[in-house]
């Protein structure tokens, strides 16, 4: 998430929720946003493998040379979706724009790296 990835943490006033800072709506019109996901890809392109939930096992496999580990647990909840009211989806859909971008650049880091091949 860019809120994790991007943002620095001030230690001295850690108060919980691990000392990000919660109060800033990340939506594209705000200056944190912009700085926070330019630190955020930034630090994301250090990672030695990025892998995500849609493609793991391909990407486990081509990254890491090995079969991505599975729980053999099985969820029974089910999930009946109710549809959203348009003012909340509109809300979640704003709060979400520099994660879909942060998101859309760790894939395209995710082919880079399938292609490069597994860590020796």
């Amino acid at each position: 998430q860019t809120r994790h990835l991007g943002q620095t943490v001030e230690l001295s006033n850690f108060k919980g929720g691990l000392g990000y800072d919660y109060s800033v709506d990340l939506n594209m019109e705000s200056s944190e946003a912009h700085e926070w996901l330019s630190r955020a890809k930034a630090r994301l392109e250090l990672f030695d493998f990025v892998i995500s939930l849609e493609t793991i096992d391909q990407s486990y496999m081509k990254q890491l040379g090995s079969h991505a580990p599975h729980s053999n647990s099985r969820s029974e909840h089910h999930i009946n979706p109710k549809p959203l009211n348009d003012s909340f989806r509109t809300r979640v859909l704003e709060l979400n724009q520099v994660d879909s971008e942060l998101y859309a650049f760790g894939r395209d880091i995710e082919k880079k790296l399938n292609a490069r091949g597994h860590l020796a």
